[in-house]
C-alpha cells in the first residue's frame, strides 16, 4: 500500500491516450506530492492547476508524444525545486504557466542530461519573478542555461518570451 502521497496524477507504463483538464491539486501537506509524475508513459495531455507544491511540480522521465498545458502557483511554500524536472522526453510540447512569491522555484523547465528529444519549451507563461535567478532560470538543458529562443541539444526548440 501506498504510505505517501505521490502525485495528483501519476502515470506509469501508460500507453493510452489520456487528456486531464480542469483538475486542480493542492500539494501544501505533502512534502512528497508532486502535481504531476510520469514514467515510462506517452499520449498524456494535461491542462491542469497545481498549488502550492513542496517538491517538483512536473515530473517526467520517458514521457513521449504528450502535451502539458499547466498553471502552477507556489504563493504558500519555497520549494527550492523546479517547475518541471525532465529526463528522457521526446516530442512533447510544453506550455507551462508558473507564479508565485519570490524565489518558488529554483528552475522552470530542468532538462536533466542530454536525452531530451525533439521537445518544444514555450517560455512565456514562467514569470521569472518566482524563479530564483529569474528569466536566465526558464529554462535549463544539461545544467546549462538556455536564454534565447531558437533550437538547442538534440533538435529541442525554446519559444516564445524568455525575459
Amino acid at each position: 500500500a501506498v504510505t505517501t502521497a505521490v502525485a495528483g496524477l501519476y502515470f506509469t507504463n501508460s500507453l493510452g491516450q489520456i487528456s486531464v483538464t480542469d483538475f486542480q491539486t493542492i500539494c501544501n501537506s505533502s512534502s512528497t506530492c508532486a502535481g504531476i509524475n510520469a514514467a515510462n508513459s506517452a499520449n498524456i495531455e494535461t491542462k491542469t492547476q497545481i498549488i502550492d507544491t513542496n517538491t517538483t511540480a512536473i515530473s517526467l522521465s520517458n514521457v513521449t508524444n504528450s502535451r502539458f498545458l499547466d498553471h502552477i502557483t507556489n504563493y504558500g511554500n519555497t520549494t527550492g525545486n523546479n517547475v518541471c524536472s525532465l529526463s528522457s522526453v521526446s516530442r512533447n510540447y510544453f506550455q507551462v504557466f508558473a507564479s508565485g512569491k519570490s524565489g518558488a522555484f529554483t528552475n522552470g523547465y530542468n532538462n536533466i542530461g542530454t536525452t531530451d528529444t525533439y521537445n518544444e519549451f514555450n517560455c512565456t507563461g514562467l514569470d521569472p519573478a518566482c524563479i530564483s535567478g529569474g528569466s536566465s532560470n526558464k529554462l535549463i538543458y544539461n545544467g546549462s542555461q538556455i536564454t534565447t529562443t531558437g533550437t538547442f541539444g538534440t533538435n529541442n526548440l525554446a519559444s516564445g518570451i524568455m525575459g
